[in-house]
């Protein structure tokens, strides 16, 4: 059985993204806990820190498939906040990849 997984981490001036992908939530939910552990491990190792406060995940997900609450998101045993939309590179973006939450972010 091959398992198909996509990660990709997107570096930008001071931010970071992790991207990760697959067809199955509860093992994508532990996979992603899995690379924050290590994360956590290499902050840690090089004595920097994470502001968890501003650490968010959004779920991109289709309005016809609806991915059921799961586990989590947890880095150093604390909980990351789920949202419905964030700004990413100037662009907001929602859980749906629909423009309307950008339109209305420009329109204010």
């Amino acid at each position: 059985m091959v398992v198909l997984v996509f990660f990709l981490t997107i570096l930008f001036a001071d931010d970071t993204n992790l991207f990760f992908t697959h067809k199955d939530p509860v093992y994508l939910y532990h996979l992603i806990n899995e690379e924050l552990e290590k994360i956590a491990v290499w902050l840690a190792t090089n004595k920097l820190s994470l502001n968890l406060d501003k650490t968010k995940f959004i779920c991109f997900q289709s309005k016809q498939k609806r991915i059921s609450a799961i586990n989590g998101v947890v880095i150093n045993n604390k909980s990351i906040e789920q949202v419905k939309e964030n700004v990413f590179l100037g662009i907001v973006l929602d859980e749906n990849l629909a423009w309307k939450s950008h339109v209305s972010h420009e329109m204010n």
